[in-house]
């Protein structure tokens, strides 16, 4: 009778969580209201500012915490408790060899298929010419969609192993000249570099993503540069500068920012 009363007790997220143990079919968004906040919240509100405002977007998620605070902030406007702490949360930007800019924003590991493990973000330094990508989860490994400022979305392609646990460089290489592909077209040549730092991630990307419900972000370092040619620029800062606002390379100008 305790344990029946236990189980009735249960949060909902509980519940699917002890679900997905039993059963690894991954499940849709919406059988959680964490999915279905996590949904919302990546493929409409992030959209959304970013095409109405992408100097705004851009600035808030290159200040310290500011990927994880837009998070929560939207997880606690559709009234859900987030249960990641910051250290999942990773923000990295780079430079094409063309001059446009390309930020990468690591998520906490999705539960549920079309919650994103990543969002890619495209942009000459005029914001004239921008695009929004995602890294999501599928059914069977993962996919890549994008989205357009009329709310149009487009499935791009399918993804064998969109989980980064143990990533190389060479990896994350393979993934930024999939994006500048799509931004450019099939034609448009990658190189790696030859050396410089490797972003590992996140720390606990690969982790358990239960624990204590945040009410405000931990501490949480950016991920270090690429170290390739284009579209992360070898030797380019992976984020801005502290107090920095905007994206930063060496030896060129960050885009223009506006209020």
């Amino acid at each position: 009778m305790f344990g029946f009363l236990k189980k009735v007790m249960k949060t909902e997220d509980q519940v699917v969580a002890e679900e997905l143990a039993a059963d690894l079919t991954p499940q849709p968004y919406t059988a959680s209201n964490l999915g279905r906040a996590r949904y919302e919240a990546e493929h409409h509100m992030f959209r959304d500012f970013f095409f109405n405002n992408p100097t705004g977007f851009v600035d808030a998620l290159m200040s310290e915490y500011g990927l994880c605070e837009l998070h929560y902030e939207a997880m606690k406007d559709m009234k859900v408790k987030t249960r990641y702490g910051a250290g999942p949360y990773n923000v990295a930007t780079g430079k094409t060899d063309r001059g446009d800019f390309i930020l990468r924003a690591v998520l906490p590991v999705p539960e549920f298929v079309g919650l994103c493990y990543r969002i890619y973000l495209v942009f000459d330094k005029d914001f004239e010419r921008i695009a929004y990508y995602t890294v999501e989860r599928a059914e069977e490994g993962g996919r890549v969609g994008s989205w357009d400022a009329e709310g149009n979305y487009t499935v791009l392609d399918s993804l064998e192993s969109p989980e980064w646990v143990e990533v190389t460089r060479e990896q994350k290489a393979d993934e930024l000249a999939m994006i500048a592909r799509y931004y450019y077209g099939d034609d448009y040549e990658f190189a790696l570099a030859d050396e410089g730092p490797v972003d590992e991630g996140p720390a606990d990307e690969g982790a358990d993503a239960e624990g204590q419900a945040q009410d405000a972000p931990e501490a949480g370092d950016a991920a270090a540069a690429e170290g390739v040619d284009a579209p992360a620029a070898e030797g380019a800062d992976a984020a801005a500068a502290e107090g920095a606002d905007t994206p930063a390379a060496e030896g060129v100008d960050a885009p223009a920012t506006g209020n």
